[in-house]
């Protein structure tokens, strides 16, 4: 799934609303419409990352922060925390404290950061590539 020049700027503008680590990251509209791809790894088919997208929404900016981050930084470990640390503050931007679906995607985010500790190594070794 690849972002068009108003999808690109949606995120950017999402991510300064939201004051999220790395939102600088999405000025450069070109870079993200290059780099970022939605919610899921590079090599899953653009189908899957659509539906990935859908099912996750807050998600989707502090994805495309990380999929840039992972092509501009050094430090994946730094990389995956903020990716983290970004989804839980839109889902409590998102979400009152008292509406279910706040700890629903709660559980979503730590189960994702998961997966991206546990399988995005290869990820990681691919942005470095396009570097």
């Amino acid at each position: 799934m690849k972002y068009r020049k108003a999808e690109a700027e949606h995120l950017s503008r999402m991510a300064k609303e939201y004051q999220l680590s790395g939102a600088e990251l999405l000025a450069d509209t070109e870079a993200v419409m290059r780099e970022c791809n939605g919610v899921g790894a590079d090599w899953m088919p653009d189908s899957l990352t659509a539906i990935c997208t859908r099912m996750v929404p807050v998600m989707e900016v502090p994805a495309a922060i990380h999929d840039r981050r992972y092509i501009t930084s050094s430090d994946r470990l730094s990389a995956d925390a903020e990716f983290l640390a970004n989804v839980l503050n839109v889902i409590d931007r998102t979400y009152s404290w008292w509406h279910p679906l706040r700890y629903i995607n709660r559980r979503r985010a730590m189960r994702f950061y998961t997966y991206l500790r546990a399988f995005g190594g290869k990820a990681w070794e691919e942005a470095k590539k396009k570097k």
